[in-house]
């Protein structure tokens, strides 16, 4: 958004919030979303752009609606039946991304599916650690959290990124 137009969204948004649309309200609108832009600076080119790709998209979020069915149920069978405990673990994945956002949409991803939780993320080299409620062992745990991540980079990663999860797994889609 240039910065024409990022101050007459905010005109906008500040006349709407006054709900009055005076023009002195109007004005300010004006004078706080030019201070805003200004004090924003032009943001530069921006580290990364946020692509969408829908079919890839809709493959991420029926894999994750999936992963959400499967684990409340999962979760819901470990609650009817106490006698069998769950085997927890907390398994430390390593990620192929280099972006910010991919990580924090799959760590999201993981810990709004019952039965798991992001713990923490290391920065170098990056991984997620995730608490698992239940394992079966390691491979099995990094194996889905690198299938969500494979997916999450097909929908809203870089060309870079696509293209070097395409040279690991010769696929040229």
């Amino acid at each position: 958004m240039n910065r024409i137009g990022m101050v007459a969204v905010l005109a906008v948004a500040w006349t709407a919030l006054w709900r009055d649309a005076s023009p002195g309200t109007v004005l300010g609108g004006l004078a706080v979303g030019a201070a805003v832009s200004v004090a924003a600076g032009d943001g530069g080119t921006p580290a990364w752009r946020p692509l969408l790709r829908p079919v890839a998209t809709v493959r991420f979020v029926v894999a994750f609606l999936w992963n959400l069915t499967t684990a409340s149920v999962a979760v819901a069978w470990d609650v009817v039946t106490p006698e069998e405990r769950a085997r927890e673990a907390i398994v430390l994945v390593p990620l192929r991304t280099g972006s910010d956002a991919i990580v924090t949409t799959v760590a999201n991803a993981i810990s709004l599916t019952p039965g798991t939780v992001t713990v923490d993320v290391e920065r170098d080299p990056i991984g997620l650690y995730m608490h698992v409620m239940h394992f079966r062992d390691a491979e099995h745990a990094r194996a889905q959290v690198r299938r969500l991540e494979e997916l999450a980079i097909r929908a809203f990663g870089s060309r870079h990124e696509v293209a070097a999860l395409d040279g690991e797994t010769g696929d040229a889609r």
